[in-house]
């Protein structure tokens, strides 16, 4: 974040037989055949200054979604870049929050925004 303040929501899919599938957490129905479950990293605001986070593939919140809450600017560096050839293409997902377990949530894939 170079400027401003913005909230953030991260997330870390779930994989099979991970401690939270192994709790059942995930036991309600799935709300659509492309929900995937996730576990809640970040959920908070931050303003700048701010310091440089790292999102790996796998952990640390990779899917993540900012929301301006003043003018600001983010500086997101994506290395490798995407690559739909190399299985690192771009998804777009709509979180829904567990209502028994506020730190799990189903994300379900939706199309593209058109801007």
């Amino acid at each position: 974040l170079l400027y401003g303040s913005i909230h953030v929501e991260s997330y870390d899919f779930v994989a099979p037989g991970d401690k939270d599938s192994a709790d059942g957490v995930f036991k309600s129905s799935v709300p659509e055949k492309s929900a995937r479950p996730a576990r809640v990293v970040i959920d908070e605001d931050i303003a700048a200054p701010a310091k440089p986070r790292v999102l790996y593939p796998e952990r640390g919140g990779n899917v993540h979604e900012f929301t301006a809450l003043t003018d600001c600017a983010i500086l997101d560096v994506l290395a490798p870049p995407y690559d739909a050839d190399n299985h690192r293409d771009c998804h777009y997902y709509k979180a829904r929050r567990l209502a028994e377990k506020r730190d799990a949530a189903w994300l379900v894939e939706i199309p593209p925004p058109l801007d």
